[in-house]
């Protein structure tokens, strides 16, 4: 069994038998409440759909997608397959949803970025955009199962899952802090 994670928009949980027939999933679709619902998600979507001893890889959503909400599931996904001892197949999120409307890689796909922006992507390249999408397909959810389902094909074939680091365009809101104050 593969156990998929993507926190890119909500947050979708899935796990899917090596044949690829999906055995459970578990959606949020709360774009901010990532960390409160990914515990509950996994949770339950393993306990449906059997047991944690049959999971043999981790697919992940690298995004493009929120610092935190990409960082949440990133987490997550790499916890559990330490402790599990199996590998982390990091799948770009966009990936999931042309795999998920039968597209191909030419296909333009965007989702929200926030602060009136979109994240959209083509032919292998993402980039921040802020004047429009164009002709790219706007979607509002990535699919767990989907992301599972491109994992598995990409390792059948024998070609790499994805990016080992999350695909995060802008730089975080937050911002380290520069230590306390002098006072004299």
């Amino acid at each position: 069994m593969i156990l998929a994670i993507d926190t890119s928009l909500g947050t979708s949980v899935a796990v899917l038998g090596a044949d690829g027939a999906l055995l459970a999933a578990r959606d949020s679709a709360d774009a901010r409440g990532h960390a409160e619902a990914i515990g509950t998600c996994i949770a339950e979507a393993i306990a449906e759909a059997g047991t944690v001893a049959d999971i043999a890889a981790v697919a992940v959503g690298m995004g493009p997608g929120a610092y935190t909400g990409l960082r949440v599931g990133i987490a997550a996904a790499r916890a559990f397959a330490a402790g599990r001892g199996v590998p982390v197949l990091g799948v770009p999120s966009h990936d999931a949803v042309r795999e998920e409307l039968g597209l191909g890689p030419e296909a333009a796909i965007a989702t929200p970025a926030g602060r009136r922006g979109h994240y959209v992507s083509r032919d292998g390249t993402t980039r921040l955009a802020h004047d429009g999408i164009g002709d790219a397909l706007l979607v509002g959810r990535v699919s767990a199962a989907a992301l599972a389902r491109v994992a598995l094909a990409r390792l059948a074939a024998g070609l790499p899952t994805g990016p080992a680091e999350p695909l995060y365009l802008r730089e975080p809101d937050v911002t380290p802090s520069a230590g306390p104050k002098r006072v004299s």
